[in-house]
């Protein structure tokens, strides 16, 4: 019997969809392989965990958390464009202002998510217009830009994957990867094991989250 399939209990990770879906559970069969007895609970709506309330034992997420006791560590980071489909990008070509995004329509998020980089650079690029659609996830900006309903700031692996043309690659709204762990957690096995399961994953992704 190995040391990691020694290894018992529960660990809470709480991160973004977009990381759980597209970077996370496709790489966690290897993760059960080596650690069968760790249950992982995956936690995705994480404008409600607070890790400093204990709601989960580690998280991957794109903001600074502001107060807790944690343990911070910044593994990469996630890279944004501009995209839409290929036939609203062949339309913008023909028809739209190219010096500008004056006619273009915008997929933005809504207002409890203005917050967000993507979404400010958004409101500042329509100088008080009115967006085409506004959201509250990445996966629904992502397919209706794919419906050719308009440009969308999204992240470059996303996009990319999701056959998306990119309008403009660097709007410097990129943003870190930070690991963040209960402080007092960092010396549990199961918890270390998870943490060392994302560190490698972050890395191995460097190039296509960072776009």
């Amino acid at each position: 019997v190995s040391r990691h399939s020694q290894l018992n209990g529960r660990v809470r990770l709480a991160t973004a969809e977009n990381l759980a879906t597209a970077l996370i559970l496709p790489a966690l069969a290897q993760f059960r392989r080596q650690y069968p007895g760790i249950t992982l609970e995956l936690v995705t709506d994480i404008s409600t965990v607070n890790l400093h309330r204990r709601d989960a034992d580690l998280a991957l997420r794109m903001v600074k958390p502001e107060r807790g006791n944690v343990t911070l560590r910044r593994l990469g980071s996630l890279g944004y464009g501009l995209y839409a489909s290929s036939a609203y990008a062949a339309q913008r070509k023909t028809t739209l202002d190219a010096g500008g995004y004056d006619m273009d329509a915008f997929i933005t998020w809504g207002e409890t998510q203005a917050h967000l980089p993507a979404a400010q650079w958004i409101e500042r690029v329509l100088h008080g217009r009115e967006p085409a659609l506004t959201t509250t996830s990445v996966a629904t900006q992502v397919a209706a830009a794919k419906a050719g309903l308009g440009i969308a700031v999204l992240p470059h692996f996303l996009a990319q994957e999701a056959g998306l043309v990119c309008i403009a690659a660097d709007l410097g709204v990129d943003q870190p990867i930070y690991l963040v762990i209960q402080t007092d957690l960092t010396q549990s096995r199961r918890t270390r094991a998870v943490a060392d399961f994302l560190i490698d994953l972050v890395a191995s992704n460097h190039a296509r989250l960072s776009g």
